[in-house]
């Protein structure tokens, strides 16, 4: 479990409480953790999009969403554009963690990918020391 930044102070509180899981909020870097991942479950965060190049499963548990986007604030996305798995009660989530469709979610983020103009393949690094190297030995 990684809290949001301005709940950091959350975090030894819930760590009292709950010992079934492993609690990273004070983990610098959430990119590594994002790599580390085999699945994200998030609310509202802009780190969907991060996971979802990674074609990894992300689903959304967002037991507020009425309330949220009616008295907190707006989507960029309608929610029900997005290839994530939406879920609003924990019985949804661990139903859709356990009847999980890798062709049909893996189908979906890539249309949406392609959607939002995204072109990442796993290879700009091999691509960037190719270039170098072409240019370098030119």
């Amino acid at each position: 479990v990684r809290l949001h930044p301005h709940l950091r102070n959350l975090s030894e509180e819930l760590r009292k409480n709950e010992s079934s899981f492993i609690d990273v909020t004070l983990f610098d870097d959430i990119q590594e953790l994002l790599f580390a991942s085999d699945l994200l479950i998030t609310d509202y965060s802009s780190l969907m999009f991060d996971f979802a190049i990674t074609h990894r499963p992300c689903l959304l548990y967002v037991p507020d969403l009425k309330e949220y986007t009616s008295k907190d604030r707006s989507l960029y996305f309608s929610i029900e554009e997005l290839p994530f798995l939406i879920c609003k009660t924990r019985e949804q989530l661990v139903e859709k963690i356990n009847n999980f469709d890798t062709t049909s979610y893996t189908k979906k983020v890539s249309g949406f990918l392609r959607s939002i103009g995204s072109y990442e393949t796993g290879n700009a690094s091999k691509k960037v020391i190719n270039l170098i190297s072409q240019n370098i030995h030119s």
